[in-house]
């Protein structure tokens, strides 16, 4: 029995899986992104989403072991971000009494696990932020993309969310056509008039994830024939697709792999996923994409049982 958590920008997953890769309980706690709640923060939160699933496994009838957690947390990918943080829930769990080996790894890590079952291959994540992340059969680790909110995030809710924004106040403007988004954003804000957003978005507590939550009315939008609904999704799809078809340049391992697709854009837009698909299909059509339905905490799950026998020599 293993522990995953996938720890993100907007909300945290926490399950607990059993020898046979099956879910056995699953809890959703708050963001655990450390630059986006300061490490104090998620190293907390993260200890506490450990200790739940401890606690249920204590309440089952046979009491079963908990030998390994992976974290995989977004935000984080330098040695010292990843050696801080395990040492920190790895104290927080001793000073319950837990013994459990903790390993931590990128968000991405665990993406790619969930999506094709084993530590290699592709995967393109959407969801409040972005990143297409590769690892070759040798170990070697590529990405393109991923470097947040400021400097990157192609095709993230986050993106998808601001341009949202964005078309409102050019509609208003006269730059763009009446929109769909724009009553739907007045709606979301209880807002009068276009004019008043301004105000509403530029408050101190209006950030990376209340912008991305805005791109679900750019999907709904989009699926009534918005035009300019349509044209942010198609727009966002394919500049990520382009990150995909330049990682595969950086590996042969790497040049007709499948590619994972994790995160809420594939799975809550049909449009989105069309719109991926065909761009990176006009290049690599012989590549195809994997609608991944396994969520990253199992894939964390999985991942801490294979880190742990490789660690011991033994399965568990």
């Amino acid at each position: 029995m293993t522990i995953g958590i996938d720890g993100g920008g907007t909300k945290t997953e926490a399950v607990l899986s059993d020898s046979r890769g099956a879910i056995i309980h699953r809890l959703t706690f708050g963001a655990t992104n450390p630059h986006a709640v300061t490490f104090e923060t998620a190293e907390k939160r993260l200890a506490e989403a450990a200790e739940a699933m401890f606690a249920y496994a204590e309440s089952l009838p046979d009491e079963p072991a908990v030998p390994a957690i992976c974290l995989g947390v977004a935000g984080v990918a330098r040695r010292e971000e990843i050696d801080r943080i395990a040492d920190s829930v790895s104290a927080q769990l001793a000073a319950k009494g837990r013994d459990a080996r903790v390993f931590v790894r990128s968000d991405a890590d665990i993406a790619l696990m969930a999506a094709h079952g084993k530590p290699s291959g592709l995967i393109a994540i959407a969801g409040t932020g972005s990143i297409v992340y590769g690892v070759a059969a040798d170990g070697s680790r590529y990405r393109v993309g991923g470097w947040g909110h400021l400097l990157g995030d192609e095709g993230s809710g986050y993106a998808i969310g601001r341009r949202t924004l964005q078309a409102v106040m050019q509609s208003f403007d006269g730059v763009l056509p009446e929109t769909a988004l724009t009553p739907l954003v007045l709606r979301k804000c209880a807002l009068h008039s276009s004019d008043e957003l301004k105000h509403y978005v530029y408050r101190p507590a209006f950030g990376k994830a209340e912008i991305a939550a805005f791109a679900e009315l750019c999907i709904e939008a989009g699926e009534a024939d918005d035009a300019v609904a349509a044209a942010i999704l198609k727009r966002s799809a394919e500049e990520l697709a382009v990150c995909v078809l330049t990682i595969r340049r950086k590996h042969p391992d790497f040049a007709h792999a499948p590619v994972g697709a994790a995160g809420s854009m594939f799975r809550h837009s049909a449009y989105y996923r069309a719109c991926f698909t065909a761009r990176h299909d006009a290049e690599a059509a012989e590549a195809p994409l994997v609608l991944s339905d396994r969520s990253p905490a199992l894939g964390a799950a999985l991942l801490a049982r294979m880190l742990a026998e490789a660690a011991d020599g033994t399965a568990l």
